[in-house]
């Protein structure tokens, strides 16, 4: 008799249980390619859920999940029933799909865990191969968009991309590269495999935007694409305001506002823009959603008195990024800092830079199993500025009882880091209850 999952526990377990499966990481392209295929089997097997949708597609180093979710809302206050999905999720596993104005429901998240688990079985019998957690997560979101009846959706790659579990996306209507920049090396060794990697998402006949600037990694997407590409021109901007609570700028004459904070959003915001106007969007409605984009931990202020700002980079470029808009911030008070990385960031450019910024800092690692933290604990040998705490709680509760209503306080390194730490203010039984982060 098959047990049936009757919670979101029950359902979140089941599914982080299958990131004991084989990845990119551990067995290289051959395999990824092989786990390609069996991917889009199980979809067949499904039913071809994604061949009802209009797919959106996004790849890149920065930017990709806020770029995912300006979209979302663009085509959300543009009357589509849109669906998107991101990864990794910042507290709790909901967070990864929406459907309209809200993650996907408890009910619906056990509802569809259920059949796709029942499915993968009998897919297994009948000769398919297991299917992974990011596998698993990115056909339940598809699926989930099917049945709900979205005709859009708008999907961040996890890694990569050529073989991706999205790049099952035969037809999207619609590719974006956001940027390359120096990461997952670990996985692709040399930036030549990691661009060629990323490339692999653009479709011939497909309309594809980047905001990526190198001739060199241009032409990379050009072989790729066949033809001309479409570039987005940062010197079309005039920032008008950009401080602590939002940006307001012109692109092409036009006025728009984001409550998404730092110089970098806007570099995102172009490429949605650009995206939506290509795919006939009106500019009332590009405006609407851009103005209401929300997206937890990316330089998210979690509090005002004191400032306290939640943010997910994950790698030096979003660091300096983060960083830069910091340095154009009056701060009277203190300046705190907590931090930890994934144990394959290369930071060495970055903490140099942070003792010089911040006055107080605390190193410490964040909980998940699923990922190796960096250890930062040799790094604390001056007691009197950086400090390490073991249990990324104990730093916050350490820096709350210090800091004062004029002081700042950045967590930032990783979006694991931030989503255990946002559930001091937003608990993830919550974030369930109300489907929706803040």
């Amino acid at each position: 008799m098959k047990k049936t999952i009757t919670t979101y526990k029950e359902a979140v377990n089941f599914i982080m249980s299958l990131a004991n499966t084989s990845s990119l990481k551990t067995e290289g392209i051959d395999v990824a390619r092989t786990k390609l295929l069996n991917v889009r089997k199980f979809l067949n097997f499904l039913g071809n859920p994604e061949k009802k949708l209009k797919v959106i597609h996004i790849a890149g180093t920065s930017g990709k999940g806020s770029t995912t979710m300006m979209l979302h809302n663009i085509f959300y206050y543009s009357g589509k029933k849109v669906g998107s999905y991101t990864s990794p999720h910042t507290t709790t596993f909901l967070e990864r799909i929406k459907i309209g104005n809200k993650y996907i429901s408890e009910k619906d998240l056990i509802n569809f865990t259920n059949i796709l688990k029942d499915r993968m079985n009998k897919f297994i019998e009948i000769g398919g191969s297991p299917i992974s957690f990011f596998e698993f997560s990115f056909c339940l979101a598809i699926f989930a968009f099917a049945k709900k009846g979205c005709s859009v959706a708008v999907i961040e790659t996890g890694c990569g991309g050529r073989y991706d579990s999205s790049n099952v996306i035969k037809k999207p209507i619609y590719t974006i590269i956001t940027n390359i920049g120096n990461d997952h090396l670990d996985i692709f060794k040399t930036m030549k495999n990691l661009v060629y990697e990323k490339a692999g998402i653009i479709k011939k006949g497909i309309p594809f935007l980047t905001g990526e600037t190198n001739k060199k990694w241009l032409k990379v997407f050009e072989k790729e694409y066949s033809k001309k590409i479409k570039i987005i021109k940062y010197q079309n901007i005039k920032i008008i305001k950009m401080d602590i609570v939002g940006t307001i700028f012109k692109y092409k004459n036009r006025e728009y506002k984001l409550k998404l904070l730092g110089e970098h959003q806007i570099k995102n915001a172009l490429l949605a823009i650009e995206c939506a106007e290509d795919l006939n969007i009106k500019y009332n409605d590009i405006k609407k959603g851009l103005l209401n984009t929300f997206y937890p931990a990316r330089m998210e202020v979690i509090n005002t008195d004191p400032f306290i700002i939640l943010d997910g980079a994950h790698n030096e470029d979003k660091l300096l990024a983060t960083l830069l808009f910091f340095k154009k911030q009056k701060v009277t008070g203190r300046r705190y800092l907590i931090f930890t990385c994934v144990k394959n960031k290369d930071i060495k450019n970055i903490i140099p830079q942070f003792k010089k910024y911040f006055d107080i800092i605390y190193l410490t690692r964040f909980n998940t199993p699923f990922k190796k933290c960096a250890d930062l604990s040799k790094l604390a040998k001056n007691k009197n500025k950086i400090y390490y705490k073991n249990y990324s709680r104990d730093a916050l509760e350490e820096v709350l009882t210090k800091i004062n209503k004029n002081d700042f306080l950045v967590i930032t390194g990783s979006i694991f880091l931030a989503g255990e730490l946002r559930e001091h203010w937003y608990s993830s039984e919550n974030i369930v209850k109300k489907r929706w982060s803040f």
